[in-house]
C-alpha cells in the first residue's frame, strides 16, 4: 500500500488482505462475517479476536486512524473520499468517461489507465487469502478500460498511439488476447484505408516496432496539439539506441493531422560521421518541402523569413540528433498552433528551462519489455522455443533496442541456426559492434556509438575510457578520479558531460555505469587511443585507490589490523568516514571491483596488491560469507614466500607475514576446516617464536585456543588461552586479555564451574571495555549471557544476547548475529514470550538464507530455526 507516495508495510500480509476486501465491497463497506470469511486461509475463517487484531492493525496504517476504519451494526467501513482509493478512483472515471466527448474521454481514460501497476497482477503479495474471483472481475474491468481507450483514440484518428496502446494490452491483459488480436487487425485496416492528405509530411518509415513506450507515447500526444497562446516543445533524450528517433517520428505521425502545415522532419546528422547540418542547411531543406526560394542576405534575415514562414503555415518540426541547444536554438518555432519535437543524446537542460520544454527522458527497456521487442523481430514462435538462449541474449543487450533489433535482425537472417550456436558465435563484444544497424547495411553499430565518442571534449574522452577500463559494474566517483588524475573542477565537468550526453549513468549518489551497449566501445577506445604505459597506469591509480579506501573501511570495521601500506598520495580523496553499517555497504558496492582484479591472472598484479589487498578485504568477507574467495586470494598471498623458488619481498615486514597465515586459519575455521585452519596458525606460531614476536605467538597461541574450543578439546584450550594469556599481559596488551579470559571463561563452563565461568566472563568484559573491539565486547556479551541461561537467568540473558545482537547487527555480521539471534529467540521462550521469540527467529532465518555455504552445524541450526518458526506459525 502507497501512503503519500511511501510504501506503508504492516506487520501480517493479512492486514492489506483485509484493507483490500472493505476497499472491493460496495460503497467500501462490508459486514464482520463476510470479512471473516473473505480472509480465511487454509485454517479456515478467522476468529472475532483475530478480526479485531487486524482492523486495529488498519487504523495503523493511517496517520489519523480514527476517521479512516468506522465499526457499525457488525460492518467494517472505509470513511474516505472517492478520489483516495485507486479502485474507486478508477470506476469513476470509467463511468464519466462514457458520458464525455471524445476528446475528453481519452483523457479520462488515460488517467484510468495509469492508476495500474503493468508490472504486477492485482491483489498480490497478500498471503494466502482466495481473491481469485475479485482478481478474474478486476482484469476484465482493466480489458474493458484498454477496449475504450483503443476505440476512442480511433475516433480522434490517434492510431500510432491505438496500437502502442494495443500492445500493452496484450501484455497486461493475457487472457483477453483475441480480443486485442481483432483489434490490431482493425488497426491495421484502417490505417491502409486512411486518405492522404494534402498537408506536407516527410516522416520517414520506421522499421523498429514501439514497445514499453506507451506512456512516453501518451505524454506526448497529449503535448502535440495546437494551441492559441503558445507553441508546444518537446525534447526526447536519452542514450543511443534507446528509441528516441522512433519515438518521435510515431508521435509526429500520430499528431501530423492536428497541424495546418503538416510535418517536416530533419535529421541535423549532430553524431553522424558526416558533417552536421548548419541552420542554413536545416532552413534550405524545409524551404525546399514547401516549394519556396531561399532568401538572399545573411543568417539573420533567413532565421527571420523561416520564422514568418513557421508562423503562417503552422507545421510540426521534428528535429533529430541534435547535438546540443545551439544547435537547434534559432529554428525554434515561437508562434501559437505550432510544435516541435527535438530529440538529443545529450539532456538539452537549456531548452527545458528558457524556452520551457517538456523532456521525455527514455530509459533502457527492462526484460520483460526487451524479451517482447527481441520477439517480435525473430519471430514468438522461435523466441518461444529457445527461450534461454533468448533470456541470456536479452541480458546481455542491456534493454538496448537498438542493439536488441541489430542482434534480433542478424538473428532472423538465419531461420536454420539455433540462437544458441549464434550468441556463441557473438560472445566476442567486437563481433557485436561490427554488425550491420537494421536499414543501414552500410552502418556498423560501432560507428553509432563512435559518433557520441567523437564529440566528446578530451577531459570527457579521458573519463569514458577510463570507464570502459574499470573492471565494476560502476565506479565511484573518487575511485574515478584518481584513476584519470587531474583537477577535481575540470574532472566534475567532464564527468556532467559523460551524463547530459547520456553515454553515462548515476545509479546512485556519485556511483556511475556505463549503458551495457557501450562499455564494450570503452574498452575499445580505451585499447586503440592509450598507450600501454597509459593503460598500465590508469590500472595501477584504480589498484592504489582500492587498496587505500578498502583499508580505511577496514579499520572502520574494527579489524585493529595494522598494515605497512605505505604513505597515501598526495593526490587521492579518501571516501568520508563511515560507520560500520556505512563500510559494509561500502565493500557491498566495491567487492566487484577488487574480485575482478584479483580473479583476472592476465592483469599481472603486483606482489604488493596479491599480499595486502586479500588482508583488506578479509573482515568484510567474513561478514558476508565470501569464504570460498578468501581462502583463493589468502593462499595465493601466503604463496608468495612459502611457494616453489619464491621468497618473501624484501623489506616486508613479518607482521604482515604472520597476519596472512593467522587471517587462513581464521576463514578456514569459518569453514569448520579445523585440520587446515589449525596447520595454518601453528605455521604463524612456529614463525613467531623463531623471529622473537611475542604478540605474533600470542595472537596465535589464542586463535589455536578457539579452534579447540570449537572441537570441544577443552584441555588443549585451557593450556593455548593460559599461555597466550600470559603473553598478552607481558606486552599489556587489553584486547588480547579480553580475547584469552572469554576463552577460558568458556573451558571453565565446558568442565562443569558456571560460577567460575562467570567470573572469568565479567574480568574480561572489564579488559573489552577499554579497547575498541566492537567483535571482541560481542563475543564476551554472548558467553556471559549463555552462562546466565545455564543458570536459569533468561532474562539477565536476554539483555546481554540484545547486545551482542546489535554489535553484529550493526558489523553486518551475519552467521554471528544469527547464531545470536537464535540464542536469543530460546531465551524469549523460557521467558514465555511468544511474540518476542518469533521475532528473533524470523531475523535467524532470514540471515541464515542469505549465507552461503553454511557447514554442517550451521545448517542444522538454520533447519532448527525454521521448526521451530513453522511450528509457531501454525499454532
Amino acid at each position: 500500500m502507497l501512503l503519500h507516495g511511501e510504501v506503508q508495510q504492516p506487520q501480517y500480509p493479512k492486514v492489506l488482505a483485509a484493507l483490500a476486501a472493505v476497499a472491493l465491497a460496495r460503497n467500501g463497506r462490508i459486514s464482520d462475517e463476510r470479512l471473516a470469511e473473505q480472509l480465511a486461509g487454509r485454517k479456515g475463517p478467522l476468529t472475532k479476536v483475530m478480526l479485531r487484531t487486524y482492523r486495529s492493525d488498519m487504523r495503523k496504517l493511517f496517520p489519523e486512524a480514527l476517521h479512516v476504519l468506522e465499526r457499525e451494526r457488525g460492518m467494517t467501513c472505509l470513511a474516505v473520499e472517492e478520489d483516495q482509493i485507486d479502485l474507486w478512483r478508477f470506476r469513476k472515471l470509467m463511468a464519466d468517461a462514457d458520458e464525455s466527448d471524445p476528446a475528453l474521454r481519452v483523457k479520462m481514460l488515460q488517467e484510468a489507465r495509469k492508476l495500474w501497476d503493468s508490472d504486477e497482477k492485482p491483489l498480490s503479495g497478500i498471503g494466502d487469502v482466495d481473491f481469485s474471483a475479485n482478481i478474474s472481475e478486476l482484469q476484465k474491468q482493466r480489458a474493458e478500460m484498454y477496449q475504450k481507450l483503443i476505440e476512442a483514440l480511433v475516433e480522434r484518428d490517434d492510431i500510432e498511439v491505438a496500437y502502442a496502446v494495443v500492445e500493452e494490452a496484450r501484455r497486461c491483459c493475457p487472457g483477453e488476447i483475441d480480443r486485442f488480436e481483432g483489434a490490431a487487425r482493425d488497426l491495421a485496416r484502417r490505417n491502409r484505408m486512411q486518405p492522404s492528405t494534402a498537408a506536407p509530411n516527410n516522416l520517414p518509415n520506421s522499421r523498429t516496432h514501439l514497445v514499453a513506450r506507451a506512456g512516453h507515447l501518451a505524454k506526448l500526444d497529449e503535448l502535440l496539439s495546437p494551441r492559441t497562446d503558445a507553441p508546444q516543445l518537446a525534447a526526447i533524450t536519452g542514450p543511443p539506441g534507446a528509441g528516441k528517433s522512433t519515438l518521435a517520428v510515431s508521435a509526429a505521425r500520430a499528431a501530423a493531422g492536428r497541424f495546418a502545415g503538416g510535418v517536416h522532419y530533419v535529421d541535423l546528422r549532430g553524431y553522424s560521421e558526416h558533417q552536421r547540418k548548419t541552420t542554413e542547411q536545416v532552413v534550405a531543406e524545409i524551404f525546399g518541402g514547401w516549394d519556396l526560394e531561399i532568401p538572399d542576405g545573411g543568417e539573420q534575415e533567413l532565421l527571420g523569413r523561416f520564422l514568418s514562414e513557421i508562423a503562417a503555415r503552422s507545421p510540426l518540426l521534428v528535429f533529430d540528433n541534435v547535438v546540443d541547444f545551439a544547435h537547434v536554438q534559432g529554428l525554434l518555432p515561437g508562434s501559437p498552433k505550432t510544435a516541435a519535437v527535438v530529440t538529443s543524446r545529450s539532456r538539452l537542460v537549456d531548452l527545458v528551462v528558457s524556452r520551457g520544454a517538456a523532456e521525455v527522458e527514455l530509459e533502457p527497456l527492462d526484460d520483460a519489455a526487451a524479451l517482447e521487442l527481441l520477439a517480435e523481430v525473430i519471430g514468438t514462435e522461435r523466441a518461444r522455443r529457445e527461450y534461454k538462449p533468448v533470456e541470456d541474449l536479452v541480458a546481455a543487450c542491456g534493454g538496448s533496442p537498438l542493439l536488441l533489433t541489430v542482434i534480433g535482425a542478424q538473428i532472423r537472417r538465419r531461420p536454420k541456426q539455433s540462437i544458441s550456436s549464434l550468441w556463441k558465435q557473438w560472445a566476442d563484444h567486437q563481433r557485436i559492434l561490427g554488425l550491420p544497424v537494421p536499414g543501414h547495411p552500410d552502418l556498423e553499430l560501432r560507428a553509432v556509438l563512435s559518433w557520441s565518442y567523437e564529440q566528446l571534449s578530451p577531459i570527457a574522452a579521458r573519463l569514458f575510457r577510463a570507464c570502459g577500463l574499470h573492471p565494476g559494474p560502476a565506479v565511484g566517483r573518487d575511485a574515478l578520479f584518481h584513476m584519470v588524475g587531474g583537477p577535481r573542477a575540470e574532472l566534475s565537468d567532464g564527468l556532467d558531460e559523460l551524463i547530459d550526453g547520456n553515454l553515462l549513468q548515476e545509479v546512485r549518489n556519485e556511483r556511475y555505469q556505463l549503458h551495457d551497449a557501450v562499455r564494450p566501445h570503452a574498452a575499445d577506445r580505451a585499447v586503440a587511443d592509450m598507450t600501454g604505459a597509459e593503460l598500465d597506469g590508469q590500472r595501477e591509480r584504480l589498484l592504489e585507490y582500492l587498496l587505500h579506501a578498502g583499508y580505511q573501511r577496514d579499520l572502520e570495521l574494527d579489524s585493529g589490523r595494522e598494515l605497512n601500506i605505505g604513505p597515501l598520495p598526495a593526490d587521492m580523496a579518501l571516501p568520508e568516514p563511515a560507520s560500520k553499517n556505512g563500510a559494509v555497504r561500502w565493500f557491498d558496492r566495491e567487492y566487484p571491483s577488487y574480485a575482478a582484479m584479483l580473479n583476472d591472472e592476465g592483469l599481472g598484479l603486483s606482489r604488493r596488491y596479491l599480499r595486502f589487498l586479500p588482508l583488506v578485504l578479509v573482515t568484510y568477507q567474513w561478514r558476508r560469507g565470501h569464504w570460498s574467495d578468501a581462502v583463493k586470494y589468502l593462499i595465493r598471498a601466503r604463496d608468495l614466500f612459502t611457494g616453489p623458488g619464491s621468497a618473501w619481498p624484501e623489506g616486508q615486514d613479518l607482521g604482515t607475514q604472520l597476519m596472512i597465515f593467522r587471517m587462513l586459519a581464521g576463514t578456514y575455521r569459518l569453514q569448520r576446516k579445523y585440520h587446515l585452519a589449525e596447520n595454518s596458525v601453528r605455521r604463524a606460531i612456529e614463525v613467531s617464536v623463531q623471529e622473537g614476536s611475542t604478540f605474533g605467538e600470542a595472537t596465535g597461541r589464542q586463535l589455536l585456543g578457539v579452534l579447540h574450543e570449537e572441537q570441544e578439546r577443552w584441555e588443549d584450550a585451557r593450556s593455548e588461552f593460559k599461555r597466550c594469556a600470559e603473553l598478552f599481559r607481558s606486552q599489556n596488551d587489553a584486547r588480547g586479555q579480553a580475547h584469552a579470559l572469554n576463552g577460558l571463561a568458556s573451558v571453565e563452563r565446558a568442565s562443569g564451574r558456571l560460577q567460575e565461568a562467570l567470573d572469568r566472563a565479567h574480568a574480561a568484559l572489564q579488559f573489552a571495555d577499554r579497547v575498541s573491539d566492537a567483535n571482541g565486547w560481542a563475543a564476551v556479551q554472548r558467553n556471559l549471557a549463555r552462562f546466565l541461561a545455564e543458570l536459569g537467568k533468561p532474562a539477565e540473558a536476554v539483555q546481554h544476547f540484545g547486545s551482542a545482537v546489535e554489535v553484529y547487527a550493526e558489523l553486518r555480521s551475519e552467521l554471528k548475529e544469527a547464531q545470536a539471534q537464535k540464542a536469543l529467540a530460546e531465551q524469549f521462550a523460557a521467558l514465555g514470550d511468544e511474540v518476542a521469540e518469533r521475532r528473533a527467529l524470523r531475523r535467524a532465518r532470514k540471515l541464515f538464507r542469505k549465507l552461503r555455504d553454511l557447514p554442517d552445524k550451521d545448517r542444522e541450526d538454520r533447519r532448527q530455526v525454521e521448526c521451530r518458526l513453522a511450528r509457531l506459525e501454525s499454532s
